[in-house]
């Protein structure tokens, strides 16, 4: 009975996604026609050259060993060289606007032959990252309602869930609640009380007392985060360990689907599904869009070879003996997640791989305003930085794999996408004060559009495909990620690789930053 209901389920999703597939098809191209603008052309054409290049990329079953798309410019006798799409990201727009003659067929001055291109040039990076994942995510959810009606029962050892915290007696007691709920039995809850000057360890002690043989309370001097975990590790006595942040609270099927897939030995790692708990206001419900469409959807379209960039605090899952032969975490690192995500690549870069699942989720609290948010960026952003310098040898290191190959160069590339973006918007105001703006207002309004159906499309995707818990209502705030709140974020990220780049006071003095707590009632699940 269950299984005809998973693949009722499952056809039902696939029929509404490729439904949503066809819709975003025929309104995008028919839009392009209609416009028959060269400039809109160059930017569709050069974004989907580098579409075309990932999906080849994901369909190609010896992609993990690098075979048939090896990296160029290798050094002397060595193992080295430069990824591919370094080239085909950044070189195919330049390619397709000489190409087209774009330089001969723009009428107007010079600075106004430069602006056009710069705008083109923008967008086309742009609409890359706005849609290179979706067919790979398609894909990947395909596969994974085959793995999980695949999948074996009879794995079913040990989880200790880690959850390190400091002064969260906002939100502790709707987490450790969560966790008692879980369908999956064989578990123990380990919160690490970080010196926490609130009442966070009396409502912990509290579970403790009530649930002894689940329930456990650490507690120790204020270290940072990366230290309270690595003191909960030396308690852990599960196979798996699940890192959890204290403000997140699981679906009751979360650690079931993280163990099931783990159930295959060669997954060493397993980051989850995470959505946004809070929201009540614009801010908050841009975030939760955002969440789908750029680090969830991001997930799962790298899941199916393993090309995870971070497994994520709010919630993942990996094998404690891996964590023992990493050194568990740097707490030197404040992107600590990131790092030891790093360190598991490099360290399983032939052997294994880490994996994503849309299906168990975690709800986390996102940043109630512009000030939280700021400083939640600013950490990952420079954590991130801060651990791509410390392993910089993965950027010419072939042995790496993935991590050299995929996910340090799509990192790097996204670097420039607030650069790129800022640089096309004001080409393209520059150009509608002299008169020249419906080439630009007809590329933004296709971004508009792209934005729109992917997010239709990630939501559709989302859990697993039963979608996002608020439903379609929220692809509406997709126009923010557009405009307005799309600034917002990029121009954090500008100040922080500015920061990084230019400020060794920065650099030195790098410390890990908690969000305002909010302690609104757990999502429904």
């Amino acid at each position: 009975m269950e299984i005809n209901e998973t693949l009722s389920e499952s056809t039902s999703t696939r029929k509404a996604t490729y439904a949503f597939a066809a819709l975003s098809l025929l309104v995008l191209g028919f839009f392009v026609f209609f416009m028959s603008n060269i400039a809109l052309y160059a930017s569709v054409l050069s974004a989907s050259i580098g579409d075309a290049y990932f999906f080849l990329f994901y369909r190609n079953s010896a992609w993990r060993k690098n075979s048939r798309f090896k990296s160029r410019f290798p050094g002397k006798g060595s193992n080295k060289g430069i990824p591919m799409i370094y080239f085909i990201v950044l070189g195919s727009p330049t390619v397709v606007l000489i190409f087209l003659g774009i330089y001969r067929l723009l009428s107007g001055s010079l600075i106004m032959i430069l602006l056009n291109s710069i705008m083109v040039y923008g967008f086309s990076v742009t609409l890359f990252f706005a849609t290179f994942t979706i067919p790979l995510a398609i894909a990947h959810s395909k596969d994974e309602k085959m793995e999980e009606m695949n999948a074996e029962n009879h794995y079913h050892p040990l989880v200790s869930i880690l959850i390190p915290a400091y002064n969260e007696e906002k939100v502790i007691s709707r987490s450790i609640e969560s966790l008692l709920e879980l369908e999956y039995d064989r578990k123990e809850i380990i919160v690490i009380d970080d010196g926490s000057k609130d009442r966070t360890a009396m409502l912990v002690s509290h579970y403790a007392h009530a649930y002894p043989n689940i329930v456990k309370l650490l507690r120790r001097p204020n270290g940072g985060k990366a230290r309270a975990m690595n003191y909960g590790l030396l308690f852990a006595r599960g196979d798996i360990v699940v890192m959890m942040d204290a403000d997140s609270c699981l679906d009751r099927d979360a650690v079931a689907r993280i163990v099931s897939i783990m159930s295959n030995k060669n997954i060493h790692a397993v980051c989850g599904n995470v959505e946004a708990l809070n929201r009540t206001s614009m801010l908050t419900k841009c975030q939760a869009l955002e969440y789908i469409t750029s680090e969830n959807l991001l997930r799962s379209s790298l899941a199916r070879p393993g090309a995870i960039a971070v497994l994520p605090g709010a919630f993942s899952a990996c094998r404690r003996e891996d964590f023992l032969k990493l050194g568990s975490y740097d707490p030197d690192n404040i992107a600590e997640d990131f790092d030891l995500t790093i360190k598991l690549h490099k360290v399983f870069a032939r052997s294994g791989k880490l994996e994503a699942t849309s299906v168990g989720t975690a709800y986390t609290e996102v940043p109630p305003n512009l000030r939280s948010l700021y400083r939640q960026r600013m950490r990952w952003y420079l954590g991130a930085f801060q651990a791509m310098a410390k392993h910089k040898d993965v950027y010419l290191e072939r042995k790496y794999g993935l991590l050299h190959s995929i996910i340090y160069p799509t990192i790097t590339l996204s670097l420039i996408l607030p650069f790129a973006t800022f640089a096309s918007i004001i080409s393209g105001i520059i150009l509608m004060l002299n008169g020249e703006g419906i080439i630009f207002l007809s590329i933004l309004a296709l971004f508009i559009l792209v934005q729109l159906f992917v997010s239709l499309l990630a939501i559709s995707l989302d859990r697993g495909g039963k979608g996002h818990i608020d439903g379609y209502s929220l692809a509406w705030y997709s126009i923010f990620l557009s405009i307005g709140y799309r600034q917002i974020i990029d121009s954090f990220a500008i100040t922080a690789i500015l920061r990084f780049l230019f400020s060794s006071k920065t650099r030195k003095s790098l410390s890990w930053t908690r969000s305002e707590r909010v302690g609104v009632a757990a999502a429904s699940r």
